[in-house]
């Protein structure tokens, strides 16, 4: 859970969070490589060992609207959970629409 309140005071914006985690966690295509027959896309990522336990966020930095580096733990909070690996739905499902 982020603490908005802190982050803001520590200067860190919300968007800020977000890139970073995406930076770190998601599949961020940050180049393309070409080649004569082949182009490949160059994604980043943080190392797969780091990526196993919550002590990993406590390594990700971001800069304030200072410069400063803030550790991401500085304004967020940890709580592990349990949550269902599928959800089962019956009928239709309708994703992204309004109903009227």
């Amino acid at each position: 859970m982020i603490d908005r309140d802190t982050a803001s005071r520590l200067g860190v914006a919300a968007q800020d969070i977000d890139n970073a985690l995406y930076d770190a966690f998601g599949q961020r295509q940050v180049s393309t490589m070409y080649r004569p027959l082949n182009q490949y896309h160059v994604v980043m990522e943080v190392a797969p060992e780091f990526q196993q336990t919550t002590e990993a966020l406590q390594n990700i930095y971001l800069r304030s609207s200072s410069g400063t580096p803030i550790p991401l733990a500085a304004f967020t909070h940890f709580t592990p959970s349990n949550i269902p690996l599928a959800v089962n739905h019956q009928g239709p499902v309708s994703i992204g629409h309004d109903f009227v």
